[in-house]
């Protein structure tokens, strides 16, 4: 499925946590907020482990998958890194799943707030 600019733009609350992968073995986010702008870029901000973790990007999309070019976060989303989600869009859901070494490892739900 290919996502559009216009599927991501708004406000999207985090709904659920999946591993993925066996090596995948925290809880994942309690809550959480991911906002894109229509001029190409994101914020995301989750608490997990009772800690505030987050970062700031621009994003390109090719097909379904979003690449966010770091602009600035905490812990190892500095400056110039990259992170590849996989998208699934169904209805007013979306689904990102984390890719490391070419595999899903973890996804994350989030549900459109407007």
């Amino acid at each position: 499925m290919t996502i559009a600019p216009k599927d991501l733009i708004g406000t999207w609350k985090f709904v659920g946590f999946a591993a993925l992968s066996p090596e995948r073995k925290d809880p994942g986010p309690t809550d959480g907020r991911l906002i894109y702008t229509a001029d190409g870029h994101m914020s995301a901000g989750v608490l997990r482990d009772g800690k505030f973790w987050g970062y700031c990007a621009r994003y390109e999309i090719d097909g379904d998958m979003i690449t966010h070019h770091m602009i600035l976060g905490n812990e190892n989303t500095g400056e110039g890194e990259t992170r590849r989600r996989q998208a699934r869009l169904e209805g007013n859901r979306l689904t990102l799943s984390v890719i490391q070494n070419g595999k899903p490892i973890a996804s994350l739900t989030w549900e459109r707030v407007r």
